[in-house]
């Protein structure tokens, strides 16, 4: 009996672990979608650049952590404005309503992992 909630202890932490862990990714997301929302009409340099560059990083490391149902559109947005590094031109401005809805779905994931992780 003691081995069994031993392990359902280390169950639960494992989950709540990843829960967080999906938290940030969800936030880092929404960080990527605001920035983006933000820069067009603008040339990235100095801090911005550096934000941006640390921002996209992040977002390439964490992405596989989001929920499945966001990964086609999280993709679409992330080949969008990947390799840009400026938003300046017409060219180069990224598709806002893609971005909008991301972000949507994003603030909705996170409601879920939030009551979710209120069961654990």
């Amino acid at each position: 009996m003691e081995q069994r909630r031993h392990e359902w202890a280390i169950s639960s932490e494992k989950k709540k672990r990843f829960a967080e862990k999906r938290l940030n990714a969800l936030q880092g997301v929404i960080q990527l979608c605001d920035f983006v929302t933000a820069a067009q009409g603008q040339s990235l340099g100095g801090a911005a650049g550096n934000d941006w560059n640390r921002i996209r990083s992040e977002n390439l490391a964490n992405g596989a952590l989001l929920p499945a149902i966001l990964q086609q559109q999280f993709q679409a947005v992330l080949r969008d404005v990947l390799f840009k590094d400026h938003f300046n031109t017409a060219e180069l401005a990224a598709d806002i309503g893609e971005i909008e809805n991301l972000r949507k779905l994003c603030l909705e994931a996170i409601q879920r992992e939030i009551t979710i992780s209120r069961r654990l």
